[in-house]
């Protein structure tokens, strides 16, 4: 009996931390708020938002964004992918490292535009050098604007890392320095979804230990 119980016991416990390994391992939810207020009636307008996925290593990870609106304004003119970039702003839009090193999107936003959202699920699997995938905003030039990132370019990034830490995802944001100093900024929030394996799994482990320590 004492040994069954020790093989339920460890069955259990097995499996709660494989559904946490597995949830580090297959995705990780976000939803992205970027104010761009300031840049009305810039003389960069059209404004463009950019997305760019670049391949680390020989594994492929997907990056799917949806949810998109733009407040006070919406997606303008024709879409420009490259790569494995499919989709749009007007439904799901998708770029998939791997096969192609580099991946990228962007298409115009009306000017006028105040706030721009989106949510982002992402596969964290990779080998060696992190995919990196990164938000941009381009001018009518098709240039970034400046902002505080090392590369003067980015918004917003999401370096897709090998380790099994809690997070495989680090995230960082930084705001623009041109046009307007600090006048694009960008929040990053994870979603629930994110959390609700982790959670589901250290659940399952706190009840199982619990039984563990009832007296036989």
């Amino acid at each position: 009996m004492i040994l069954h119980r020790k093989f339920i016991l460890s069955a259990a416990i097995l499996t709660a931390a494989s559904l946490v390994a597995s949830h580090q391992a297959e995705a990780a939810f976000y939803h992205f708020d970027i104010s761009t207020g300031v840049l009305t009636n810039d003389p960069g307008n059209p404004f463009s938002l950019d997305f760019t996925l670049i391949s680390g290593g020989t594994f492929s990870n997907t990056v799917t964004l949806s949810n998109f609106v733009f407040t006070g304004g919406n997606a303008t003119g024709s879409a420009t992918p490259t790569g494995s970039a499919s989709g749009g702003f007007g439904g799901t839009l998708t770029l998939t490292s791997g096969t192609n090193a580099f991946n990228d999107f962007y298409q115009a936003f009306s000017n006028g535009t105040t706030d721009i959202q989106f949510d982002l699920n992402t596969t964290t699997v990779t080998g060696g050098t992190p995919d990196n995938f990164s938000v941009s905003i381009l001018d009518n030039t098709v240039a970034p604007i400046f902002t505080t990132d090392s590369t003067n370019s980015t918004l917003a990034q999401l370096e897709i890392h090998t380790n099994t830490g809690v997070d495989p995802i680090l995230v960082s944001t930084f705001q623009s320095v041109a046009p307007s100093p600090t006048g694009v900024t960008v929040t990053v929030v994870p979603e629930p979804a994110s959390c609700a394996g982790l959670f589901g799994g250290l659940g399952m482990l706190l009840a199982v230990r619990r039984r563990k320590n009832r007296p036989a």
